[in-house]
């Protein structure tokens, strides 16, 4: 499973960062430097940050909406990849 789709993912749905860090076991400052990498490597922000949590910016939704459909993709792969039967 691609693990930056499912921490985007699990970002977007809990609205902050310390439920996600720690359901993928990680320290939420380590989750927020990997979203400020993400950041920085697609060159948009993604997530206004407040007191209240987070809130996806219209890039962020963009993003959110990919993500989704890649863990389908892979999903639906591996589905595919284990009804194969090692052959």
């Amino acid at each position: 499973m691609n693990l930056t789709s499912q921490q985007y993912i699990a970002l977007a749905h809990e609205g902050s960062f310390t439920w996600p860090a720690r359901g993928l076991g990680v320290s939420q400052l380590r989750f927020c430097d990997w979203l400020d990498n993400l950041e920085e490597q697609l060159g948009t922000r993604l997530v206004l940050r407040s007191r209240k949590g987070i809130t996806l910016t219209p890039a962020g939704q963009i993003y959110l909406n990919g993500s989704r459909r890649m863990l389908s993709v892979q999903q639906r792969t591996a589905a595919a990849l284990a009804n194969l039967g090692g052959g």
